[in-house]
């Protein structure tokens, strides 16, 4: 579904003819495929820039879970806002590597 999405942004006809719904060939050398891999690019750097800044915002967290007393009720609750963060982080870096894996497959 994301290699469609990211084709539909850049203006790719998903299927090619009524006789089967398969990528077009084309694409791997279009000016299309390259609007693709521009927009994967694109999308590829906002997700790195915002696992920086995820990454920040947990480091943070983390400092100030430290300064919580161990078995407290706020020590828990701020390691439970670590660990959604740490859900968030790990779907960026899968995002990331879906994106670099399209890349791939482009060229």
């Amino acid at each position: 579904w994301l290699v469609a999405g990211v084709l539909w942004l850049a203006g790719q006809p998903l299927c090619a003819g009524s006789a089967g719904h398969r990528l077009r060939r084309e694409a791997e050398v279009s000016p299309t495929s390259e609007k693709a891999a521009g927009a994967l690019r694109s999308l590829l750097g906002k997700t790195e820039r915002d696992l920086q800044g995820l990454r920040r915002k947990r480091d943070n967290w983390e400092d100030l879970c430290r300064m919580k007393p161990d078995g407290s009720q706020s020590r828990g609750e701020c390691m439970h806002i670590l660990q959604t963060m740490e859900r968030e982080i790990k779907a960026l870096e899968d995002r990331r590597d879906a994106y670099k894996e399209m890349l791939g497959h482009l060229g």
